[in-house]
């Protein structure tokens, strides 16, 4: 899937451990950009970063 090659799926995470090292706040702007393309891009991002990692 082309957004977890470019580590959308872990925003947050830092850089040692794969992630892209981003606050929460670029994190959520990420997501809202990627949303004004549709929200069928944006969805799984949302649940993968908000619903189902913390939970984790």
């Amino acid at each position: 899937m082309v957004l977890a090659r470019h580590g959308l799926f872990r925003p947050t995470v830092p850089e040692e451990h794969g992630g892209l090292a981003l606050s929460l706040q670029e994190a959520i702007d990420l997501i809202s950009a990627t949303a004004s393309f549709g929200v069928s891009a944006a969805s799984p991002l949302i649940i993968h970063n908000f619903l189902a990692l913390p939970r984790i």
